[in-house]
């Protein structure tokens, strides 16, 4: 058996995250990408240890042609739907359209789920419409479960009221504990929602040395040299306790690895086969929302 084998259950909880097939994506992907030959390496190992789920977005560059020319069925596949500002009823009405080609790049007839990429769009007066959009993906078995991606726990409990999901996709790592602190977890256990944790390495910024990190983050260096001086006492790398903490919350949630290259997927693999554990990391926790929500960053 390859030594890549072990820690099944572990190990079948990661969705490849492709949205490195944009360049300047995040704070450190910016000279290497997802390129097609190394995804297509990526997916080989992906089938030699039954990791299944892909997530990927209509606005990740060319990730769905990619994923289109290299992957096969077997793959539980989850794409996300952008839509304007606003939308206009005719963009709504388009939904189906705007699926329908991403199938066509992702060369399936039909995939596991689409999310709604940016879900303030549903608390608007069209949001109904756009929920009954999702809804008709579904009876026409185009689509498996449907559902969001949100960035705070108060945008699930804003929509909780008026919509059901099987999916919803949300930020953990160590710098943001939200999903458990403010107890979306067990709400979202209750209803027997699917969760997808993301941004586990916090575009990248978890994994920077201290001396990498650009400049507009100058604010939370001294949180950070806590962080990284913490992690070398202790002869542990970022890559390591970042997936060790994800690993750490309850075992039915997916968890969603950004990956460049083979390489990355190769160490991931080999952190969770040395089945270690990590504790009082939580004290890394920051409700700075200018830090911890990348859709913030434009504004530093």
């Amino acid at each position: 058996m390859s030594k890549y084998q072990n820690r099944t259950s572990d190990i079948k909880r990661l969705c490849v995250g492709t949205a490195a097939a944009i360049k300047n994506y995040g704070v450190i992907n910016k000279a290497e990408y997802f390129h097609p030959e190394e995804a297509k390496k990526v997916f080989n190992l992906c089938d030699k240890n039954s990791i299944k789920f892909i997530d990927t977005a209509q606005a990740y560059g060319n990730a769905e042609r990619i994923i289109g020319k290299f992957t096969d069925s077997k793959y539980n596949i989850i794409t996300k739907i952008w839509l304007n500002e606003n939308p206009p009823p005719k963009e709504i009405e388009n939904i189906e359209s705007k699926f329908l080609k991403s199938l066509k790049f992702l060369q399936k007839e039909n995939i596991y789920g689409v999310l709604i990429h940016n879900p303030h769009h549903l608390n608007q007066k069209r949001g109904q419409k756009i929920y009954k959009e999702l809804n008709k993906l579904k009876e026409q078995k185009l689509v498996s479960k449907i559902g969001i991606s949100i960035y705070d726990p108060n945008d699930f409990s804003d929509l909780n009221k008026y919509y059901d999901f099987d999916i919803v996709q949300l930020p953990f790592n160590i710098f943001d504990n939200s999903y458990i602190s403010s107890g979306l977890n067990t709400k979202l256990r209750k209803k027997n929602v699917e969760v997808f944790l993301r941004s586990i390495f916090l575009q990248g910024i978890l994994l920077l040395p201290i001396n990498k990190v650009p400049a507009r983050f100058a604010k939370w260096v001294k949180h950070l040299k806590k962080y990284h001086n913490w992690l070398s006492e202790r002869n542990i790398s970022p890559l390591e306790a970042n997936i060790l903490n994800a690993l750490q919350v309850n075992k039915r949630e997916k968890i969603i690895v950004g990956i460049n290259s083979l390489q990355e997927l190769k160490e991931i693999i080999t952190i969770i086969n040395k089945n270690k554990k990590i504790s009082n990391i939580n004290q890394f926790t920051i409700n700075d929302k200018m830090l911890i929500n990348p859709s913030n960053w434009s504004k530093l």
